[in-house]
């Protein structure tokens, strides 16, 4: 699937970086899954991520849709975003063969946080992925 379509990894927990509480965190992140369901062009699946570091753990989702919807997907989850008050949201694209890692700041403020590389060597993912929706349960 990597090679084969469109991701981005956004999450609705901890607004504006800053810590809440996990009783807020979670009902922002039942409220993203929410949102999930409704929006045009409909994802192809959702899957659960987590990151987390010293300080926090984080849910997020992998939301994966055909590469020919990159565009349109990528305005929709740049709106939800800045629902969320997220500072930015990840996308991951093939060209030509190769996994292009795009960080898309959600607001004009945080456009620092702008980059893109290419991800290469060994992969390794450090996510424990569930499945919340695939194509054939739609």
């Amino acid at each position: 699937l990597l090679l084969t379509t469109a991701r981005f990894g956004i999450t609705s927990m901890n607004p504006n970086a800053t810590r809440h509480s996990d009783d807020f965190n979670n009902a922002q992140f039942n409220q993203l899954l929410s949102d999930l369901k409704t929006i045009q062009p409909q994802p192809l699946a959702v899957f659960e991520a987590y990151s987390e570091d010293d300080q926090w753990k984080e849910k997020g989702v992998n939301v994966l849709f055909r590469v020919n919807q990159v565009s349109e997907a990528q305005q929709v989850l740049l709106g939800l975003g800045r629902k969320y008050s997220q500072v930015a949201l990840y996308k991951y694209v093939p060209v030509d063969g190769k996994l292009i890692q795009t960080v898309l700041p959600c607001k004009d403020e945080n456009s620092v946080v702008y980059s893109e590389v290419e991800v290469g060597g060994e992969v390794v993912i450090n996510q424990k992925f569930e499945i919340f929706k695939t194509l054939e349960e739609q």
